[in-house]
């Protein structure tokens, strides 16, 4: 039995979506995962070394730091590097915020190196693990999110005279995310009203977030960078188009007048799409079933999964 030890930052959150999802999916009876906190752990890691074949740190923050001279060290000295695996979902995480859909940010070469004494680290768009490799990652593999088509389900909805977008995602990253700049302008029309779901604004927990989406008619995503949005996934899957910035993972599955559009970073060309939807509210329903169609034949955890084990199964034979 290989015994992986998955490390999050903290429950029902992004990395906890993930987690869980591959427990769920996994039919490899000789994989066993356990899912453990930083903020609350159940294990000491310093002293669990010797319980766990792998140490799967979701987010790569969790196991590297950065010290006060700019070099960057292990946060737990008693696991072996031959067991750490670790993941980059982002840019801002260590771009020090200069990635733009227009700009491709490299990371420090004193990170590389560290990742590079690790057992393998996992990536999760193109352009993220094209940075890295070219950047000098020798151990990198790119493993796509997805998103559970049975939680975040297709609900035709029936649509009123106002188009409502929607936006999910916390208000501390509004300087990447785009809200009070982008967002929150682009919707500011006669016929449209906006609907956003942030813990500092309207929480809503993430066993809940289908019904968000249901109550939605075109999601927007205004990210200056993003690895493969997660919400993005859901809206999809939801059968909801997508207004999007080109970043990250959005690149890779949405296509202009198929499941949505994908925009330069203006509140013009948000604005100008949210009005053809606004004129052509039958492109909503088309573009959401087409929405779905890609999610169910592509981007589901019944199929994303694989790849990610085969990445954690493939760390240990490397």
């Amino acid at each position: 039995m290989i015994k992986v030890l998955i490390i999050v930052d903290k429950p029902n959150w992004a990395y906890d979506s993930i987690a869980k999802s591959l427990l769920k999916y996994n039919k490899n009876k000789n994989l066993n995962f356990t899912i453990d906190y930083i903020k609350k752990p159940k294990f000491n890691l310093e002293r669990s070394n010797d319980k766990f074949d792998l140490f799967f740190f979701m987010g790569w923050q969790s196991i590297i730091k950065k010290n006060f001279f700019g070099n960057y060290q292990l946060r737990f000295k008693n696991i072996s590097k031959t067991k750490i695996i670790c993941g980059i979902h982002s840019h801002h995480s260590w771009d020090n915020r200069l990635s733009t859909p227009d700009h491709l940010h490299y990371p420090d070469e004193r990170l590389i190196k560290i990742l590079n004494s690790l057992k393998s680290v996992n990536l999760v768009s193109k352009r993220l693990y094209n940075i890295f490799i070219k950047s000098g990652l020798e151990n990198g593999c790119l493993t796509y999110n997805g998103v559970d088509t049975d939680i975040f389900q297709f609900k035709k909805k029936k649509l009123n005279e106002n188009i409502l977008v929607g936006y999910s995602g916390s208000k501390k990253h509004d300087w990447r995310k785009g809200i009070s700049k982008y967002i929150i302008p682009s919707s500011e029309m006669e016929g449209v009203k906006l609907h956003i779901a942030a813990p500092e604004i309207n929480y809503i927990s993430y066993n809940n977030m289908y019904k968000f989406y249901h109550n939605i008619d075109i999601y927007i995503c205004a990210s200056s960078s993003e690895g493969f949005s997660l919400s993005v996934l859901e809206a999809l899957a939801c059968g909801k188009p997508v207004i999007s910035s080109k970043v990250g993972g959005c690149e890779e599955i949405i296509s202009n007048g198929i499941n949505g559009f994908l925009v330069e970073r203006e509140v013009k060309s948000f604005k100008e799409k949210i009005k053809y939807f606004a004129k052509n509210k039958k492109e909503i329903n088309r573009m959401g079933a087409s929405a779905r169609k890609l999610i169910l034949e592509n981007w589901s955890w019944s199929k994303r999964s694989k790849d990610w084990y085969d990445f954690i199964l493939n760390s240990l034979n490397a």
